[in-house]
């Protein structure tokens, strides 16, 4: 490293042909320094912001007021009475709210006629093909198929309570079954 009283030497930019550098560099002249003289020095222009002038608060006297500092409050609450919780999807609704018979959506709905006793009868679900001509007056259900005699006759229901088979191509036919 050079000494402290030289200055280290500072390269020449050169330029390319037809291409410049970017803004030309603006050079001042020292002061109290004539261009023949020997020592002539160019320095650059300092682009350098200026510094920010502080502003100092004037000292506060004690016998002067001060304002009092402003406090924020909440506006008053609003009572609100409490939502009930979003039913979703998986909660089943309780048994008095249930419907009487369930819809399902795109399910087929078989409408036939008993053959024991002639009335309607509406089927949504065909799993075994065998049915009992009956619904709960309680509940609104269907009466289980492979339910005994007696427990058909235990409760109440709208029917003759007698089995019978059912499939889709053939239609409805009676059936011994229990």
């Amino acid at each position: 490293m050079p000494c402290r009283h030289h200055k280290p030497k500072r390269k020449k930019a050169k330029l390319r042909r037809g291409k410049s550098l970017g803004r030309p560099r603006v050079l001042a002249h020292v002061p109290n320094r004539s261009p023949g003289a020997k020592g002539y020095i160019k320095r650059k222009i300092s682009r350098r912001r200026p510094a920010p002038v502080r502003t100092v608060a004037p000292p506060s006297n004690s016998r002067e007021p001060r304002p009092a500092p402003v406090r924020t409050v909440a506006p008053p609450s609003k009572s609100r009475e409490p939502r009930p919780a979003p039913v979703t999807s998986s909660l089943r609704p309780a048994p008095e709210q249930q419907p009487l018979r369930a819809v399902v959506k795109g399910a087929r709905v078989f409408r036939f006629n008993c053959p024991n006793c002639d009335g309607l009868i509406e089927v949504e679900h065909i799993n075994c093909g065998i049915f009992r001509h009956g619904i709960r007056q309680v509940t609104g259900q269907q009466l289980n198929p492979h339910a005994s005699k007696k427990e058909c006759e235990a409760e109440p229901i709208f029917g003759c309570g007698k089995p019978f088979r059912f499939d889709p191509m053939r239609g409805a036919e009676k059936c011994d079954y229990i």
